[in-house]
């Protein structure tokens, strides 16, 4: 598995697999900017992390727009995938419920102040490191990096923490 800076992703390169992303047809993870501004919750037993991004940092601008370019990468396949669904079906035999969009489920939330932030997924195997590199138990710092893996599944997506730098 690869890991690449959430700077340095080339978009053309990705591939959707049944899965997940391939970027030059390998698994990855990205890198994160820092952030500063982050909240912790349990929903459902599951743990999150939402990421609040900073729109005067450019670094959180552009991870943004890779965020918002994988998404209506998503989209684009689902929609591909639907048209090509509707052409194979028998003339005789078409509904008018297969014409409609497939359209993923956004994991960037937007406030009624317009401040995006994006919901990520803490799992048990999420490993949390110091800026010493050592494994610690929580989280401490304000400041984080993550190496996020997306999971993707046709209409619906989430991004995974797979490690945790706090700074």
């Amino acid at each position: 598995m690869s890991l690449i800076k959430y700077k340095h992703v080339d978009i053309n390169k990705i591939k959707l697999n049944k899965y997940n992303l391939l970027y030059d047809n390998n698994e990855f993870l990205i890198q994160s900017p820092i952030f500063n501004n982050y909240e912790i919750y349990n929903y459902q037993s599951k743990k999150y992390i939402i990421l609040h991004f900073d729109n005067f940092k450019i670094s959180h601008l552009k991870f943004l727009t890779l965020i918002d370019s994988i998404e209506i990468l998503f989209n684009n396949n689902n929609n591909n995938n639907n048209q090509n669904n509707n052409n194979n079906q028998n003339n005789n035999n078409q509904n008018n419920n297969n014409n409609q969009n497939n359209f993923i489920k956004t994991q960037i939330i937007t406030n009624i102040q317009n401040q995006k932030s994006l919901k990520t997924k803490l799992n048990d195997d999420t490993k949390i490191f110091d800026r010493n590199k050592s494994l610690i138990n929580k989280l401490t710092s304000n400041k984080i990096i993550l190496l996020l893996k997306l999971n993707y599944n046709h209409i619906y997506y989430s991004w995974t923490i797979s490690q945790i730098l706090q700074l």
